[in-house]
């Protein structure tokens, strides 16, 4: 007998939920894939993450099972980082690393964090740090308000006026060099969905 296809939710941490009760349910794998496969490609995090586990579950290439877990953190990073970093804040002073939430908001900012560039800028003390950081929030969130947009805008270009040439030109080439987008690349490919719907459970 023909097996009733299950309604997809409409909201995307319903629809996960119901990939994972899929995965209890013996004959389902290839719907709940289906789900996890629209997840990850619409930029839901957890999906990779899930997919990630189904790889390894099935003995599937390191390759593949990097570009997935790298596909989850690189999400959370960018994503969650303001969250995190305000609950680390409200943490005793004490028992607070100041080495930690730096390399946290540079790892942010590396795959695009607007925010965590933001609090780089603000925490630099060289002008050309700020400027750069200024900057490359802007370049990660091109929907800011005009006035937020303006006023970033404005502070970078004061910056970057008062620095030697050289340190202008640094600013620039780092600037070039900036490609969070680049750790976004679509690891979903072909190869990947087959092997992770054909390789067979160890």
């Amino acid at each position: 007998m023909k097996r009733e296809a299950i309604a997809k939710p409409a909201d995307e941490t319903t629809q996960y939920q119901l990939a994972r009760t899929l995965s209890d349910i013996a004959g389902r794998e290839d719907e709940r894939l289906d789900i996890l496969f629209d997840l990850a490609r619409s930029g839901y995090a957890v999906a990779y993450n899930n997919l990630s586990a189904t790889g390894v579950d099935k003995s599937i290439g390191s390759k593949i099972l990097t570009g997935l877990s790298d596909g989850y953190s690189n999400r959370i990073f960018r994503d969650n980082y303001k969250m995190a970093r305000t609950g680390l804040m409200r943490l005793p002073a004490a028992t607070q690393n100041a080495a930690a939430l730096r390399w946290m908001a540079e790892r942010a900012a590396e795959v695009g964090s607007f925010d965590a560039n933001l609090d780089l800028a603000e925490e630099a003390e060289e002008p050309a740090e700020k400027a750069y950081r200024l900057r490359a929030a802007l370049a990660v969130r091109p929907g800011l308000s005009a006035e937020m947009a303006d006023t970033l805008r404005t502070r970078a270009e004061v910056l970057v006026q008062g620095l030697s040439q050289a340190d202008q030109h640094l600013v620039e080439a780092r600037l070039e060099d900036y490609r969070p987008t680049e750790f976004f690349a679509d690891v979903l490919t072909p190869e990947a969905e087959s092997a992770l719907r054909a390789a067979p459970a160890q």
